[in-house]
């Protein structure tokens, strides 16, 4: 279970980016995403609950301040060392001749046949605390993750709670 900021940032093409902090919970696979999106010339401010264990989404406009639930959009991502990944390499960032100046990274990259998604990351060696992660898929197109702020651990649970009163979409 992790806490963490996240750049992300779409393929170019669909126009779109997005700032996110994210309470990810790799164990019940379910993840909050409270987010500001650009796509276009439109902004969003949203508060997503995905549940994939459940299949749902709760997705709270805060702008609008309504509330919908719905079939998940995305597939559930490892934001980790997926277990089936293939290690690519491996590579320092940051100077490596100063000391506590750099992490190690594992890079790896795979194929999820069940969600259709090609996937690639970087993660801390010997922690695997995620760097970078990106995945493909017709339905999303690419989409390309860089963490920073990472807290170890849930401060608060109940982000895990679904909201009441959303309509179903």
């Amino acid at each position: 279970m992790q806490d963490f900021r996240v750049f992300w940032q779409r393929d170019e093409s669909k126009n779109f980016t997005q700032y996110a902090e994210i309470t990810y919970d790799l164990t019940n696979r379910r993840v909050r995403e409270v987010e500001y999106v650009e796509e276009g010339t439109d902004r969003e401010y949203e508060d997503v609950l995905y549940l994939h264990n459940i299949n749902k989404e709760y997705r709270i406009n805060l702008k609008m301040k309504n509330c919908s639930v719905s079939s998940l959009t995305r597939p559930f991502v490892h934001f980790g060392l997926p277990p089936d990944a293939k290690y690519v390499g491996t590579a320092n960032i940051g100077p490596v001749n100063f000391p506590d100046e750099h992490a190690t990274v594992i890079l790896f990259e795979g194929e999820d046949k069940q969600e259709g998604t090609f996937y690639y990351g970087e993660v801390t060696t010997p922690d695997c605390v995620p760097v970078n992660t990106g995945f493909f898929t017709n339905r999303t197109g690419y989409v390309h993750t860089s963490f920073f702020d990472i807290t170890g651990g849930i401060p608060d649970p109940s982000v895990f709670i679904p909201p009441t009163g959303c309509t179903p979409k």
